[in-house]
């Protein structure tokens, strides 16, 4: 308890003691005394100063903001998103859009140093049908200043639709201009082998040189060029205008291989009513047409046809393959062997071993032993034969039996002898001839 008493009255004393004493703080010790009550300060609501609770709602503040800008944003319709301007105009495809909404002045923002003129802008054919060029004209502004190009509004409609950009080419000429081609093909596509034809558009060009993708080069202003091989060729030209290098432009140039179309007549020799076959060795195609020369045809392979009469017939035929490309093989007169006819020798050796009777055959009388016609379409027939007085020696009316030389069973003298010839063939034509043959010994 006494010492308890003694702490009270040590601290009393030093109370009365230091209680009108001044302490002055390091400059260390003030600065984190500041600090601590700066911060103390800031965390205390006080209207009168700046404190965390005003940073709070302006921070929230600003977000609010920020959301309802958004909000606002997003309901802008889908007319005021279309009518909005800018450097690339992207249009989702809508069928649906009027002319009315399309707008019908378009901005190129390319500039230039020239004054304005007009050119002729010549577009290239795409389709293997089309082998002309066509020209359009385009304005082009060079008066440093931005070309304006007014549409037809159907026009623009179509190219904003398809996200196209006419009238604009991206090709750099020379200084840097934008300009339209150097050269057009007369055409893009064809079959070999495939003439083209490459004009230079342009007037300020004085000299050229071409290259035709391997196939070979030419210095000449607007060259024509045959390609005999099937492929891809890319055909290049480099202007010049006084010396200088104006411009450089690339083209591709397809070609397309061609079929081979051949074909065989079997047999080659017809008459009325039989079947004619038409053997197919073509190659590369894959589509076929035939024309019989008489009015009729056929798509098939290998067809199988029937002449109703003798005639001259003309057979074409086409082979395609699956480039449209065609190759055609053109018989003239295909039939010129089945023609009805009736030919005699001139002379003839008759066996020494005796009389055969006359029979033969065309292959078994390849000594020609027998004195016979070489005929086709023969249905009827009557040979005479007669010595050198006039006498009648021999005579058949089976065109299989000829004059074995023998008369009476004994052979005839070496010499001359006439003939003579009547009949008629299977077309209803009558026939009459007459000649000589030499016996020999």
């Amino acid at each position: 308890m006494n010492a308890e008493k003694d702490d009270i009255g040590l601290n009393e004393l030093f109370r009365k003691k230091l209680e009108s004493a001044e302490v002055m703080p390091t400059p260390s010790v003030n600065s984190t005394l500041m600090r601590k009550l700066a911060r103390r300060e800031f965390m205390t609501f006080n209207p009168s100063k700046i404190n965390i609770f005003y940073v709070g709602g302006a921070v929230a503040a600003g977000i609010a903001t920020v959301l309802m800008l958004s909000l606002n944003n997003k309901e802008i319709s889908s007319d005021d998103q279309f009518n909005l301007v800018s450097e690339n105009i992207v249009v989702e495809e809508d069928k649906n859009i009027s002319d009315s909404q399309l707008p019908v002045i378009v901005e190129m923002t390319e500039y230039s140093t020239q004054p304005e003129k007009t050119v002729m802008e010549t577009k290239t054919p795409v389709s293997a049908n089309e082998t002309s060029p066509i020209n359009e004209a385009k304005t082009v502004s060079e008066n440093n200043q931005p070309p304006r190009v007014t549409l037809d509004p159907a026009v623009a409609r179509n190219e904003i639709i398809n996200n196209r950009e006419p009238l604009i080419d991206n090709r750099l000429v020379g200084n840097g201009r934008s300009a339209a081609k150097l050269f057009v093909p007369s055409a893009l596509k064809g079959c070999a082998p495939f003439s083209v034809k490459f004009v230079v558009t342009s007037g300020e060009i004085d000299s050229c040189r071409w290259s035709f993708g391997g196939n070979g080069v030419s210095a000449e202003k607007s060259p024509t060029w045959t390609f005999t091989s099937s492929g891809n060729f890319e055909i290049s030209l480099e202007a010049f205008s006084s010396g200088k290098l104006v411009g450089v432009q690339t083209e591709i140039i397809t070609v397309y291989p061609r079929p081979v179309a051949r074909f065989e007549i079997n047999p080659e020799a017809v008459i009325p009513d039989d079947e004619v076959s038409f053997i197919n060795y073509s190659s590369g195609a894959v589509r076929f047409q035939w024309d019989f020369g008489d009015g009729s045809g056929s798509q098939q392979f290998e067809p199988l046809y029937r002449y109703k009469k003798f005639d001259d017939y003309t057979v074409t035929f086409k082979a395609y393959n699956e480039y449209g490309c065609a190759d055609s093989v053109i018989l003239h007169n295909a039939f010129a062997s089945s023609r009805c006819y009736i030919e005699f020798p001139n002379a003839f050796i008759p066996n020494q071993n005796g009389p055969s009777g006359g029979i033969y055959s065309q292959k078994s009388d390849e000594s020609s032993q027998v004195f016979h016609p070489v005929f086709f379409g023969v249905i009827d027939y009557q040979l005479k034969i007669f010595s050198r007085s006039g006498i009648l020696i021999f005579e058949s009316t089976d065109v299989n039996i000829g004059w074995d030389g023998y008369f009476n069973g004994q052979l005839s003298n070496p010499g001359v002898y006439i003939w003579q010839v009547n009949g008629k063939f299977r077309t209803g034509e009558s026939f009459f001839k007459r000649g000589d043959v030499t016996l020999i010994k």
